[in-house]
């Protein structure tokens, strides 16, 4: 991409390396700014810098979070009921959804010739794969920790629900914004030494965001999109968008997201060339036969039960806005079977 000459070691990094190197950072941060005591125990320590929930997919836990409950925590029935629930969601989140999804964001994203309305059918799949793989892992993480008797925080509500790129970054991964607002943007001097002073700021953060997420230069053009999007909106965007119609905040940023995604997606740089001059593409070459594709995809969810699952999935996120109006989602469900004469269920 920059014409480097870098040498590549070839590491194998351990696995959750991202994750667990935050956390221990965290605990070393805050026991020297005396906002926690040292841990003395050894196995302790261990058991917080290992604690298998959320040790390769987040959250990120401080150390402050867990220190009282490493010591008090207290197995109660309804609480790991509770978590059970939320691991059951998580896992169908990960499976009936993102695993599905991903099918068809590899099978789109493997072609060699491709048409706009198969490039934007893919970037959308990636869009909703990330999410339900994410916080389904999270989700499963969280529900653990409660039957083990731990709390550990939330790292998704609902991002993709929201009018600018500042309040998806709120809903978004917040372990991670979280920790770099309270280890990183703050310490920098956050906004308290001027505008000039801010922008900086946020570039050396969401440059570190982006490299944190992968030794790519895609990552990092990642992080610099984002840092552009987020100031633009502090210095006047976002006052804009205020006045516009819910609607149309909510359309600006998911479409914003979305091309965020396709930059995530793509590790060799070239081939976002290659999706903006995809249309100079069509007719020089056989195009992919996408009615099978589209019909491909929509009987990837049509194993036996899938619907009947979802409905109580549905159910039992007792914590989305409106119960997610399951009957409606059901509907959709039938409706998109019904254009491929597929029978659901």
């Amino acid at each position: 991409f920059l014409h480097t000459s870098i040498p590549n070691p070839n590491f194998k990094l351990p696995i959750g390396i991202s994750f667990y190197t935050f956390q221990t950072m965290s605990y070393t941060i805050d026991v020297y700014r005396q906002k926690v005591k040292a841990q003395h125990n050894l196995i302790a320590f261990g058991m917080y810098v290992s604690m298998f929930p959320q040790l390769i997919a987040g959250p990120i836990v401080r150390y402050a979070s867990v220190e009282q409950q490493m010591n008090d925590r207290v197995l109660v029935p309804a609480k790991m009921v509770a978590g059970l629930q939320r691991f059951i969601i998580g896992l169908g989140k990960k499976v009936l959804l993102a695993n599905q999804i991903g099918a068809l964001w590899t099978e789109i994203s493997t072609q060699k010739t491709g048409t706009v309305l198969g490039a934007w059918l893919g970037a959308i799949a990636f869009m909703f794969q990330i999410y339900f793989d994410f916080s389904g892992y999270s989700d499963m993480a969280i529900g653990l920790g409660h039957i083990f008797g731990f709390t550990f925080p939330e790292n998704f509500k609902y991002p993709y629900i929201s009018k600018s790129i500042t309040e998806f970054w709120r809903r978004w991964h917040i372990t991670l914004s979280t920790w770099f607002r309270e280890y990183l943007y703050i310490p920098l001097g956050g906004n308290r030494r001027g505008r000039t002073r801010q922008i900086w700021n946020l570039f050396v953060v969401w440059s570190l965001t982006g490299l944190w997420h992968g030794a790519s230069w895609n990552f990092v053009l990642w992080g610099i999109y984002y840092f552009i999007l987020l100031t633009i909106e502090k210095i006047f965007l976002g006052e804009k968008l205020e006045q516009l119609p819910g609607w149309l905040q909510h359309v600006y940023t998911c479409l914003v997201v979305l091309f965020g995604w396709v930059i995530f997606a793509n590790e060799n740089i070239a081939d976002l060339g290659a999706l903006a001059c995809i249309t100079q593409a069509e007719g020089k070459e056989k195009q992919p036969d996408y009615p099978t594709l589209y019909e491909s995809a929509a009987r990837t969810w049509t194993f036996t039960g899938t619907r009947e699952i979802y409905a109580y999935l549905a159910q039992l996120d007792v914590h989305a806005p409106g119960k997610l109006r399951g009957n409606r989602a059901l509907q959709a469900f039938d409706e998109f079977y019904a254009a491929f004469d597929i029978q659901s269920g």
